[in-house]
């Protein structure tokens, strides 16, 4: 690995023992498995959960990265899974803050492990990060579109539509007064 000039924050971060991250890794996971366990509480609500759970896995993602510790091995693009998150559930603008935050993560990465990444690391992984989080905001929105046109379909009709999957029978009605709704948001 080549090595160039310190920067002074950063310096005594380097020197980390594998022991000593570890032992942060360890302390990451289990705080995201608090998080995980807090989730099925029926306090938390659905939107606060997926942002919680973004961020929890950008620290451990984090920790990951510091603990491998070597750039050809691109632990950075891990990354892409709370960046997906985000842009599933609350768009293309998180899903590119989200983006933004991977690029703040892996830089603060590069200078602690006093890594050499040249423009073209950088630019790829940027890249990369915010085609994921416009992607997937994009596909979800156009997803969220199309459940809004059939339900609004199956609201207007005086016919019913019934899905058996593998797991559970999911029944869209009708807005009928006789005929309770089943199923879906």
């Amino acid at each position: 690995m080549r090595t160039g000039a310190r920067f002074p924050p950063f310096a005594s971060l380097s020197a980390l023992t594998l022991a000593r991250r570890a032992a942060i890794i360890r302390h990451v996971i289990r705080g995201v498995s608090h998080f995980l366990s807090a989730l099925r509480e029926e306090r938390t609500s659905g939107r606060r959960a997926v942002l919680g759970l973004a961020l929890a896995l950008f620290a451990a993602f984090f920790g990951f990265t510091l603990l491998v510790n070597d750039p050809t091995e691109a632990p950075s693009l891990i990354y892409a899974i709370p960046i997906g998150l985000l842009a599933l559930e609350f768009g293309v603008a998180a899903g590119l803050i989200g983006a933004l935050a991977a690029m703040a993560l892996f830089t603060s990465a590069v200078l602690i492990e006093d890594q050499m990444i040249g423009p073209v690391g950088f630019l790829t992984r940027a890249l990369a990060f915010a085609f994921a989080g416009a992607g997937v905001g994009l596909l979800a929105a156009r997803l969220r579109g199309s459940e809004a046109r059939v339900r609004s379909i199956l609201e207007g009709s005086h016919e019913g539509l019934a899905d058996l999957g593998p797991f559970e029978l999911t029944a869209l009605v009708g807005e009928q007064p006789d005929q309770p709704r089943v199923g879906g948001r």
